[in-house]
């Protein structure tokens, strides 16, 4: 085989395996829509009772920002938790992560943007909505 046929061979296997690549992810790249709440316990407020994800794909993310202000008098220290996923299986899939863990807000009014990741798996399959709560604990 002379060196021109060879080239164009390997450039069009080439090609072949960047289309198939491309068509296994587009076709499980499919769009996921979701709700989640937001409650709180202690003495403090936040800006907003819901977050709107808007559409994610796997192997993608989001980032919410919220404004959490203390209405206590005392030093109070942050937690958040997600529960009651739908479906049950999504928390497999889908991890919420946020920046606040364990920052104090130290007296009353004090406030605190924290910023709010959710992660898609990239081998997400079979879930293309989704809802669960996040509930944000203040402790003295």
């Amino acid at each position: 085989m002379n060196k021109l046929k060879a080239t164009t061979l390997l450039t069009m296997l080439t090609m072949t395996c960047l289309f198939l690549a491309y068509n296994i992810y587009a076709q499980t790249a499919v769009s996921i829509t979701n709700y989640g709440t937001i409650g709180t316990i202690g003495a403090i407020a936040v800006n907003v009772t819901d977050l709107q994800w808007g559409t994610l794909y796997p192997a993608g993310s989001a980032i919410r920002s919220i404004l959490v202000t203390s209405k206590g008098n005392q030093p109070q220290s942050l937690n958040m938790t997600a529960s009651a996923w739908i479906p049950l299986n999504a928390s497999s899939y889908i991890t919420l992560t946020w920046d606040a863990e364990g920052k104090v807000l130290n007296k009353y009014n004090d406030s605190l943007m924290c910023n709010f990741t959710l992660a898609i798996h990239p081998n997400i399959s079979g879930i293309t909505s989704f809802s669960f709560n996040i509930t944000i604990t203040a402790t003295t």
